[in-house]
């Protein structure tokens, strides 16, 4: 018996050893769990002041009223109009651009979007602001109108305003046509609109016997439909050719009478217009 307790007497005292040294385990490990628990709650309230802060500046940016001229995108023009480099009419003329451009962004109208130009052959004063700011008035889809110029729409449509304000438009190509060929004057002649043939005529550029895909001239389109007006206009034209043929080899006088357009012949056959034929185009036309 005295041997049996003094071999259990060791275990018994190891007991207390074993547990003391797992308590100083447990108590150095503590410090570096409370350590990663405080690393954990920096990073949360870090994530939570930054999205605080970027929900404030949406709010505060939502609640700034829309400026046209600040909000606008980048615009490509000289903005140092008051440098006195530039003449007064180059300044004038800045100046006008960028009053333009706020109007078109005021109104919507983004300026720099090339289809602007083509939904504007009806309205002068979008058509006036976009000419101002620079828009190309020259620019056509073959997917938008068989490929017209806005100057083609606004003579289609008999818009006077419009085809003035284009006329006087830098760099406008008045004989530009559409993929059949029909141009500008073309056009008005066929479509009998005496105002626009005046206007177009009077532009030294005009090509007055441009024919389209079917060798149809304006002459030609006027006399058959029956524009008397419009044929009076074209006839006056030094260069006209009175005997030029379409496709089918038919003649404005052929054409006019067999649709019976007795007044029209009667002018075709007039003595002002035998054996006419237009003089030498002139430099300025080729190429155009």
């Amino acid at each position: 018996m005295p041997d049996e307790e003094n071999s259990k007497s060791p275990v018994a005292d190891s007991s207390p050893a074993t547990s003391q040294t797992n308590q100083n385990e447990e108590n150095k490990e503590s410090p570096t769990s409370g350590l990663a628990v405080i690393k954990i709650i920096i990073i949360i309230l870090l994530i939570a002041i930054f999205l605080y802060t970027r929900n404030k500046m949406v709010t505060q940016n939502k609640n700034i009223p829309y400026d046209p001229v600040v909000n606008a995108p980048s615009i490509p023009i000289n903005n140092t109009y008051d440098n006195q480099e530039l003449s007064e009419a180059e300044k004038a003329k800045q100046r006008e651009k960028k009053a333009a451009i706020d109007k078109l962004y005021a109104m919507g109208v983004e300026y720099t979007d090339e289809l602007a130009i083509l939904s504007a052959y009806n309205n002068p004063k979008k058509l006036d602001l976009l000419l101002k700011a620079g828009a190309d008035v020259n620019f056509r889809l073959q997917e938008i109108d068989h490929g017209a110029t806005t100057l083609y729409k606004a003579v289609a449509i008999g818009n006077v305003e419009c085809v003035k304000l284009l006329l006087n438009a830098p760099g406008i190509k008045v004989n530009l046509s559409d993929m059949n060929g029909k141009t500008p004057l073309l056009c008005a002649a066929d479509k009998g609109h005496t105002e626009c043939v005046k206007l177009l005529l009077g532009d030294s550029r005009i090509d007055v016997n441009r024919a389209d895909a079917d060798g149809k001239t304006p002459l030609l389109c006027a006399a058959d439909k029956g524009h008397t007006e419009c044929v009076k206009l074209l006839l006056a034209d030094r260069l006209i050719d009175v005997y030029k043929a379409d496709n089918d080899g038919k003649t404005p006088l052929q054409r006019a009478e067999s649709n019976g357009h007795t007044e029209i012949v009667k002018l075709l056959k007039g003595p002002a217009n035998h054996n006419k034929r237009p003089m030498r185009r002139p430099r300025r036309y080729r190429g155009i």
